[in-house]
C-alpha cells in the first residue's frame, strides 16, 4: 500500500504542478498579449490625435496665406481651441505642443507643458514584452512623448508633440493580472481536488497489471511447468508491449501521411478561386477551403456542421445539395441569393456527387461570386487585346516603319540634290523640314506601340521608392509648372528598398503624376506619399485633386486605348499597370467624382523572381 499511496501522491502533485505550470503559461501570455494590445492602441490613439492637430495646423496655414506658417499657427484661435478639447478630455493625452526647428513653441496646451523631454512613445511600443513590462509596472516611468513632422512646401518646419501616460494602462493590467490569479488559483484548487477524487480510479488498473507481472515474475499463473528460477522469455505482456510499439509506429506514419496530406489540401484549395465544400452523405460539412464562411454568411466555423443549420432549411443550397445526392448527378449552376453579411454580392453555386464503388458518400460544392467570374473574364479579354494588338503591331512593323525609313533617306537624298542643282534650294527647305519632322513623328509613334507590346528588358536591382519617386517628380515639374500644379511629398524614412527596374518605375509613376496634372484642369496640389504597407512591403499613393473617376469609366481605365480626356491616346494607365504587374506589384485606385482620385501602388520588399524578357 505504501507504493500505491507513494504512486497516489506523485500523480496529484503531478496534476497540480501540471495546472500551475499552464495557469502561469496562460497568465504570462494573456498579461503580454493585453499590455502589446493596449500599448499598441495608446500609440494609435496619439498617432490619430497628431495627425489631427497636422491638419489644424494646415487648416491654420491655409487660413493665413500672407503670414509665415509659424505665425499662423501661434494665431490660430481653432488649433488652440482643437489642443485645448484634446488635453481637457484627460489621460491619455496630458498635454499638446507645437513647436518650431528651434524648439520655441508655437502652440502648447497646458501652458505648462514646455519641459524636458521624455522617451518616445514608439521605444515603448517596440520594446520586448518584459522590458515593456518593467517599464509599466516600475513605476519610474509614467509618460512618455509622440511626435509628428509638420511639413510646409515639402519641407519640415515644426513638430507636434504629445505627451501621453501609461496610468490606464498600468491600472488595467494591474485589474487583469488579478483576476487572472484568482482564476488560476481556482483551477488548481479544483485540479487538486479532482486529481485526489480519480486517482485511486485511475490507479486502479495499474495496480492489477503490477499484481500481474509480480505473479508472472513469480511464475505463479501459467507456469506450473516451469523448473524453479527460470527466468520467463517471450511472455504475453512483452507480445503485447511489442505490438503496441508496432501499430504505434504505423499510427504515427500514417498519421504524419494524413497531415501532409490535409496540409497540402489546404494549400490547393486556398490558392483556388473557386470555393469548396466537401458535404457527407448526411449533408454535413466534412472540409471547408477558406473564403466559404464570408460567401454564406456564416460567423462560426462550418467543419462538423449541417448546411440546414448553417444556412437553414429552405436555403437553395441546400434543396440543390440533397437533389445532386439523391438523383447522383451533378447538378446546374444556380444563383443564391445576396446575403446581409459581410459578402453582399450574389453567389453561383453547383454540386457534383462523391462516388464510391458506385454509392454516393459525399459531394462536392462550388462557389463563386460573380464579381470574381466578371474581373476573371475582364482579364481574359484584356490579355486577348494584347495579344491581338502585338500581331497588329508586328505587321506595322514591316509595313510602315521600313516605308518610312525610306522615305527619311529618299528625303535628305532630295535636299542633296537640290542645294547641288538650284540655288533657290533654300526656298524649298521648310517644306522639306516639315515633311522630315512628321515622318519622324509617325515613326515614334509607331515604336510607342511597338514598346507596349514588346516584352521589356527588365533591369532588377534593390531600389529605394522614395529616390525613385523625387527623379519622376524632378521630370514632371516642367509639365507641373505649365499647368500651375503643385507636388506635396510625404515620404515615409526608412522604408524596405524593393527589387525592380529604376526606369520603368519611374515611367510608370511619371504616367500616373502627368494623368493627375491633367485631371486637375485649374491647377492644384498633387500629393504624392509613401508608407509602409503593414505586411512588409512598400504602399505609394498619388493623390489629384480634379474631377474623379465616373462609376462606367472605372472597370475600363486600365485598359488599352480607352481614355476619357480629348486628345488622349489611353496609353499611359495601360503602361503603368503592366509595369505594376512586371513587379509582381497591386495598383488600384479609390475616386470620388468632384474630389479627386487616389491611385495606390503596392511593391514587395523581398526580392520577387521577374523573368528577364
Amino acid at each position: 500500500m505504501s507504493g500505491g499511496s507513494a504512486l497516489l501522491r506523485r500523480q496529484i502533485a503531478l496534476i497540480t504542478l501540471l495546472v500551475a505550470t499552464v495557469s502561469f503559461v496562460l497568465i504570462s501570455a494573456n498579461i503580454a498579449q493585453l499590455t502589446r494590445s493596449l500599448v499598441s492602441s495608446l500609440r494609435d490613439q496619439a498617432e490619430r490625435v497628431s495627425l489631427q492637430a497636422a491638419t489644424a495646423a494646415e487648416g491654420a496655414i491655409v487660413a493665413a496665406p500672407n503670414d509665415p506658417p509659424q505665425q499662423a499657427i501661434r494665431e490660430s484661435q481653432f488649433a488652440r481651441t482643437f489642443a485645448e478639447a484634446v488635453v481637457k478630455r484627460g489621460a491619455p493625452i496630458t498635454s499638446l505642443v507645437i513647436e518650431d526647428q528651434a524648439g520655441e513653441p508655437l502652440l502648447q496646451v497646458p501652458e505648462s507643458a514646455v519641459g524636458q523631454r521624455l522617451p518616445a512613445l514608439e521605444n515603448l511600443a517596440n520594446a520586448s514584452v518584459f522590458s515593456r513590462l518593467r517599464q509599466i509596472f516600475s513605476g519610474d516611468q509614467t509618460q512618455y512623448e509622440y511626435s509628428r513632422a509638420l511639413l510646409y512646401r515639402g519641407q519640415e518646419f515644426a513638430r507636434v508633440r504629445l505627451r501621453v501616460s501609461v496610468e490606464p494602462i498600468r491600472n488595467q493590467v494591474w485589474q487583469s493580472l488579478l483576476t487572472n490569479l484568482l482564476l488560476a488559483l481556482a483551477a488548481i484548487a479544483a485540479a487538486t481536488f479532482i486529481a485526489i477524487s480519480s486517482a485511486r480510479l485511475i490507479t486502479a488498473p495499474l495496480r492489477a497489471i503490477t499484481s500481474s507481472i509480480a505473479q508472472l515474475e513469480e511464475g505463479q499463473v501459467g507456469v506450473s511447468s516451469r523448473p524453479q528460477g527460470e527466468r520467463i522469455k517471450g511472455t504475453d505482456i512483452e507480445t503485447v508491449a511489442d505490438r503496441i510499439e508496432h501499430l504505434s509506429r504505423q499510427i504515427a506514419g500514417d498519421r504524419s501521411q494524413l497531415r501532409e496530406a490535409r496540409g497540402g489540401l489546404q494549400q490547393i484549395l486556398q490558392n483556388l478561386q473557386e470555393r469548396l465544400l466537401l458535404i457527407s452523405a448526411d449533408g454535413r460539412v466534412m472540409l471547408a477551403s477558406p473564403g466559404v464562411e464570408a460567401l454564406l454568411n456564416s460567423e462560426q466555423p462550418m467543419e462538423g456542421r449541417t448546411l440546414t443549420e448553417i444556412v437553414g432549411a429552405e436555403h437553395p443550397l441546400v434543396l440543390l445539395t440533397r437533389n445532386a445526392l439523391t438523383s447522383s448527378e451533378i447538378s446546374s449552376p444556380i444563383t443564391l441569393p445576396a446575403t446581409n453579411g459581410n459578402s453582399p454580392r450574389p453567389v453561383v453555386a453547383s454540386v457534383q456527387p462523391i462516388k464510391d464503388r458506385g454509392e454516393v458518400v459525399g459531394a462536392l460544392v462550388s462557389l463563386h461570386d460573380r464579381e470574381t467570374v466578371a474581373k476573371l473574364e475582364s482579364q481574359l479579354d484584356y490579355s486577348e487585346r494584347l495579344v491581338d494588338f502585338a500581331r497588329i503591331t508586328s505587321g506595322i512593323a514591316h509595313e510602315v516603319k521600313n516605308p518610312l525609313n525610306a522615305m527619311v533617306i529618299h528625303l535628305e537624298l532630295l535636299r542633296s540634290k537640290l542645294q547641288r542643282i538650284s540655288p533657290a534650294a533654300d526656298d524649298a527647305r521648310p517644306q522639306l523640314d516639315i515633311l522630315t519632322s512628321e515622318i519622324q513623328r509617325l515613326d515614334r509613334v509607331v515604336q510607342t506601340f511597338l514598346d507596349f507590346t514588346r516584352p521589356p528588358r527588365i533591369n532588377l536591382r534593390p531600389l529605394d521608392v522614395n529616390q525613385v519617386l523625387e527623379e519622376t517628380i524632378a521630370l514632371a515639374a516642367p509639365e507641373a509648372e505649365a499647368r500651375g500644379s503643385t507636388v506635396w511629398r510625404s515620404f515615409e524614412p526608412d522604408l524596405p528598398k524593393i527589387t525592380g527596374d529604376a526606369d520603368l518605375l519611374k515611367q510608370a509613376f511619371l504616367n500616373i503624376v502627368i494623368n493627375g496634372f491633367q485631371a486637375m484642369e485649374n491647377g492644384g496640389r498633387l500629393l504624392v506619399s509613401t508608407a509602409n504597407d503593414g505586411s512588409g512591403g512598400v504602399l505609394i499613393s498619388i493623390t489629384d485633386h480634379g474631377a474623379g473617376i465616373e462609376a462606367e469609366a472605372r472597370e475600363r481605365i486600365f485598359h488599352l486605348y480607352y481614355t476619357t480626356k480629348a486628345g488622349g491616346n489611353g496609353i499611359g494607365l495601360a503602361q503603368a499597370f503592366r509595369a505594376v504587374q512586371l513587379h509582381n506589384g497591386q495598383i488600384t485606385f479609390d475616386s470620388q467624382p468632384g474630389h479627386g482620385t487616389t491611385f495606390n501602388i503596392r511593391l514587395k520588399a523581398v526580392q520577387s523572381p521577374i523573368s528577364n524578357v
